[in-house]
């Protein structure tokens, strides 16, 4: 069973509700800004790479999509070095062609308004 934790903001509601606090040191809350775009982007899944084996289809491996890092191809979601999710199936690849995901760069071009954001 897994934890509960209650009513929860999406991501971009959360990157604007950080990037609207007032009184906080800029450089930390950057860094804040940086940590949470890259969690929540690291779990939408990233196409592995397929690598031919020289000496034939038993030594065929795969890659992560995002570092390139070896990953087995039955066992890992995750990749264990970026920690990225790994696709394993085409509705997986299309889900990531179709998300749109608000980076910190696209947030700070988008200035600091805050529409859309819930009080809570």
């Amino acid at each position: 069973m897994s934890k509960s934790y209650g009513p929860m903001v999406g991501c971009r509601d959360a990157l604007m509700w950080v990037g609207n606090l007032k009184d906080v040191n800029k450089e930390i809350q950057e860094r804040v800004l940086r940590r949470m775009a890259y969690e929540f982007d690291k779990d939408i899944p990233v196409p592995r790479r397929y690598n031919k084996g020289k000496y034939g289809k038993k030594y065929d491996t795969y890659s992560c999509g995002n570092c390139g890092a070896g990953v087995d191809e039955a066992v890992w979601s995750y990749c264990p070095v970026c920690g990225f999710r790994i696709c394993k199936s085409d509705y997986e690849k299309k889900i990531r062609e179709e998300f749109e995901q608000l980076t910190i760069f696209d947030y700070l071009k988008e200035g600091q308004g805050d529409e859309g954001v819930d009080s809570v």
